[in-house]
């Protein structure tokens, strides 16, 4: 490729699923091009423009960064449906810097593939320093700052967790999210400091076995995690919680109860075939569930009790279960409201 001509033209950096080593330099070298980034929650990479996940969702900006020369796609596996939707929908050039061999791109676009680690590249790539070559998604990121923050509220729940789930990390911890609607909540809701350690397991697995890879991502890294899972995937690996007894941190499990598969509420399907069959409500909650297992439980209903809670949980070394009780549809609700008013803003106004 020609890298002197193709630094001059408008680009995407797209940044997915990446090791803290991968996403070192990213941000920087996409600021120093005046590139727009994109970035998924798994990547690691502060992003430029946060919120993509909703700001995405306006048309008139997505069909401006559509007009790209470019799209650098670094990692895979995006949680958010507006940046696969962007990505399918793009036509233009594209590169792909995956070090492994792996096929990352679904829509399997006629592509530059280089193997190596991105900072590899990002180095033999020098930035050219130019003016952003769009600034609409700049502005509507801004928006959306504050807008985020006015829809959530100040009460605790599952879209205000998500939102400030900062204010649960421990400065020298990880950071487990689960599959359904809570890590779609976080990846769209909130802006992590680069760096932060974050796992997740993607992929046709499903909500199979997220406590477990929670427990083993603990015990192996000797360091505190906070775990977020929703109730139906605590449910199905229910007997994984027996593993939490091998811990030597403080670490904390969040189960996000709102009374079944939420995630489903975003499927445009009849909502009494949708209780039927893809929310299954339980009605039950995780107090004897913790008591079986033996780990110290709590049920926090505002931020003021969820810090005294944390604030115990932290000088533990052992596990805590912190369920978060919601409305079924809360969560749901916010997000699909934040989605639909965005996907309407006019820019400038």
């Amino acid at each position: 490729e020609n890298w002197d001509t193709w630094r001059t033209k408008r680009g995407v950096i797209v940044a997915g699923q990446l090791t803290p080593e991968q996403a070192m330099g990213i941000n920087s070298w996409a600021n120093t091009m005046g590139w727009i980034l994109l970035t998924d929650i798994q990547s690691g990479v502060e992003p430029l423009m946060p919120y993509a996940d909703i700001w995405l969702a306006n048309q008139t900006v997505k069909q401006k960064l559509l007009q790209a020369d470019i799209v650098i796609q670094f990692g895979s596996r995006f949680i958010s449906k507006r940046i696969n939707q962007f990505l399918a929908e793009f036509q233009g050039e594209f590169w792909v810097v995956e070090q492994s061999q792996n096929a990352v791109d679904p829509n399997h676009h006629t592509q530059t593939r280089f193997n190596a680690k991105a900072h590899h590249w990002l180095r033999a790539h020098p930035p050219l320093r130019q003016k952003p070559w769009l600034l609409e998604p700049l502005a509507l990121s801004k928006f959306c700052a504050t807008f985020i923050e006015q829809q959530v509220g100040g009460n605790l729940n599952e879209a205000s967790l998500a939102h400030h789930i900062e204010r649960v990390l421990p400065y020298n911890g990880i950071l487990f999210l689960g599959n359904s609607l809570f890590v779609r909540l976080v990846d769209a809701l909130t802006k992590l400091p680069e760096g932060y350690p974050i796992y997740t397991n993607r992929g046709a697995s499903g909500i199979d076995g997220l406590l477990a890879t929670a427990a083993g991502i603990g015990i192996g890294a000797d360091q505190p995690v906070v775990a977020m899972i929703g109730d139906t995937s605590t449910l199905y690996d229910l007997n994984s919680l027996a593993l939490f007894k091998n811990v030597t941190q403080p670490t904390i499990i969040f189960v996000i109860n709102n009374n079944g598969g939420a995630i489903f509420d975003m499927l445009p399907v009849d909502e009494e075939v949708k209780e039927q069959f893809y929310r299954l409500p339980h009605n039950g909650e995780f107090s004897q569930v913790a008591a079986m297992f033996g780990l110290k439980y709590a049920l926090p209903y505002t931020w003021a009790d969820l810090s005294a809670v944390l604030k115990q949980a932290y000088t533990r070394r052992r596990a805590t279960l912190i369920e978060i009780k919601t409305n079924p549809s809360d969560g749901s609700a916010t997000y699909k409201r934040l989605i639909d008013q965005i996907s309407h803003a006019v820019i400038g106004e």
